[in-house]
């Protein structure tokens, strides 16, 4: 635990305020953000493709809730798997976990340049991706951080226009009526292969819940608490996308390929006009901003943490600015890293955080199952909740990963060959043990 944070020693929050941590991490509007191409994959039945996310990430929440309980500390996969499967597998868990905080910062800008483009066409793309990089970079470069009533405010005011676009929708879908109700959940053209592959890419909306974990030193009755929490977020936030999925359906029962990127913005464009469109995009965008400033500022300041700590290149990773006092090549890295996302659509870039995502997902639930063995646990309970749920999450986990496109599957090999050869000559062939990184640090600085 960090000496020089005093926030920590006083346990304050309850679970009402884990269950908002939670869900102000995972972004609610990235639902309707990314529908378009989830209609696209899945023939048009999108709340059935976070029905079924939904219940995959449930089964991985278990397996965080029960770790949690057993391990009441700060941390994350990378703690689990340290502890539980040995300090090599942990670095490997934490050098998969890195791709996500390499790549999330690269869709969070992304996301943004490619409504604003939608909206003010004489800019192309990669001009708004220059120009919103840029704004962003600098702000973390500097060091400007928005006060924490600021970004709840922000994450309030997005909210409120997912529900306002929701509303106008719902009214337009009750006065047309578009076909059938159940269509949204399955029609005709549904397959299995559509919807998991859809789900794969859905997974990115909940990517962030397992941040509560890092709140255990702060939560009040953290054992019973934290648990909870985590299994409440992924249980509300999954109805919230699921409704949200279901309502542009029925107001956008089949979605042109040529919109797919910035779909409910055409339709609701319109359905409601231009100038009420447009508004309600700019302040989606305005909100979301402050999340890619604080995603960028959290990956860096993460893979300071790692350099300094010796499991990342010190000279670099580590490297702390002497007039800004930030890691300013860590932010440009990540800068350029985020610059790539002109060469992908949206659909490859989400997928790109995923592959990190399920790997890690898959590895906290191996964790869950080597911690009910350990501990001796016997029983019909300790059967289904510790071997049986954990072993399906890793199986869906797995699945999900093979659905991801071809690109994200090749580079996440890829990283996690790197990280390989990167393990053994770090560790001397495998002959000493690999450096730990101070993680509660690296959580409270991200």
């Amino acid at each position: 635990m960090s000496q020089d944070n005093p926030a920590r020693l006083t346990p304050k929050i309850g679970l009402s305020g884990l269950v908002f941590f939670g869900l102000s991490y995972m972004t609610i509007a990235v639902g309707m953000l990314i529908f378009g191409i989830l209609s696209m994959k899945s023939d048009n039945t999108t709340a059935m493709v976070f029905v079924v996310a939904t219940v995959i990430m449930l089964l991985t929440a278990m397996s965080y809730a029960r770790l949690a309980v057993a391990y009441p500390v700060s941390g994350s996969v990378y703690t689990y798997a340290r502890t539980l499967l040995g300090a090599r597998v942990g670095f490997l868990s934490g050098w998969l976990l890195l791709l996500d905080y390499l790549f999330l910062p690269m869709v969070a800008t992304y996301l943004g340049a490619l409504y604003l483009h939608a909206q003010f066409t004489a800019l192309p793309l990669w001009a708004w991706l220059i120009g919103l990089t840029m704004v962003v970079t600098a702000i973390n470069i500097v060091g400007l951080k928005a006060a924490d009533v600021v970004n709840k405010a922000f994450v309030t005011g997005s909210a409120v226009v997912v529900v306002i676009v929701m509303a106008i929708f719902t009214v337009h879908a009750a006065k047309s009526g578009h076909g059938s109700v159940a269509a949204p959940l399955w029609n005709g053209d549904t397959t299995v292969s559509g919807v998991a592959a859809a789900a794969a890419i859905a997974a990115y909306s909940f990517l962030g819940f397992d941040a509560i974990t890092t709140l255990s030193e702060e939560a009040v009755d953290p054992r019973r608490n934290v648990p909870r929490a985590l299994v409440l977020v992924v249980l509300v936030g999954g109805a919230v996308f699921t409704l949200v999925g279901y309502v542009l359906q029925i107001a956008i029962p089949v979605v042109d390929p040529s919109t797919a990127d910035v779909a409910w913005y055409v339709a609701l464009g319109r359905i409601a006009g231009s100038g009420v469109t447009d508004t309600l995009n700019v302040l989606l965008i305005v909100f979301s901003f402050s999340s890619a400033v604080a995603i960028q500022a959290g990956s860096s300041r993460l893979m300071y943490v790692m350099g300094r700590d010796g499991v990342l290149p010190k000279v670099f990773c580590g490297y702390l600015s002497r007039r800004f006092e930030t890691p300013v090549l860590n932010i440009l890295l990540i800068g350029a890293i985020t610059l790539a996302g002109g060469a992908f659509d949206l659909a490859e870039a989400t997928s790109l955080i995923n592959f990190g995502a399920f790997a890690a997902f898959t590895i906290v639930n191996v964790c869950a199952i080597v911690h009910v063995r350990r501990s001796g646990a016997t029983g019909r309970g300790a059967v289904v909740t510790g071997l049986l749920l954990p072993l399906a999450g890793v199986v869906a986990n797995i699945y999900l990963m093979s659905q991801l496109s071809s690109l994200a599957k090749g580079l996440g090999i890829a990283w996690f060959g790197l990280g390989v050869v990167y393990l053994v000559w770090l560790t001397r062939g495998l002959r000493r043990e690999p450096p730990q990184y101070s993680e509660s640090e690296a959580l409270a600085m991200a």
